[in-house]
C-alpha cells in the first residue's frame, strides 16, 4: 500500500542536504554498507521512493541489480555524484524501468 514515504541513502554530505530540505528518512552510510542498507530498506516495504547515491551500484550483486531494474515498488533512483559518467544514462534507465519502454530508442535525446 502506498505510503508516500521517501528514503535517502548516502554519504554524509548528500544525506544531510536532503535532511535539511525536510526528508525525514535519511540514512547516512559509507561506501561499505550503502548497498546493504538499500536492500534492507527495500525489503521493509515502508517507502514508495528510495534515492541512493549511484556509487551503491558498485557493491550490489548482479542478482540485486537485476531486481532493481524490474521492481516498480518502491521506485529506486540512483542520484548521480561526481563519479557518475553520464547523468543522461541514469535518467534514461529510470524512465525505461518506470514506463516499461525505452523513450529514446532510435532517437538522439536533445535538450530543447
Amino acid at each position: 500500500m502506498p505510503s508516500g514515504r521517501i528514503a535517502v541513502i548516502g554519504e554524509r554530505a548528500l544525506a544531510l542536504g536532503f535532511k535539511i530540505i525536510g526528508i525525514k528518512d535519511v540514512f547516512i552510510v559509507n561506501q561499505n554498507n550503502m548497498s546493504d542498507t538499500l536492500i534492507s530498506i527495500i525489503n521493509k516495504h515502508e517507502h514508495d521512493l528510495i534515492m541512493v547515491e549511484d556509487t551503491a551500484r558498485q557493491n550490489l550483486a548482479p542478482s540485486q541489480l537485476r531486481m532493481l531494474e524490474t521492481i516498480t515498488q518502491p521506485i529506486v533512483i540512483f542520484i548521480p555524484t561526481q563519479t557518475m559518467l553520464s547523468r543522461e544514462e541514469s535518467v534514461r534507465d529510470l524512465a525505461k524501468r518506470v514506463l516499461g519502454f525505452d523513450i529514446l530508442k532510435g532517437e538522439q535525446w536533445k535538450a530543447r
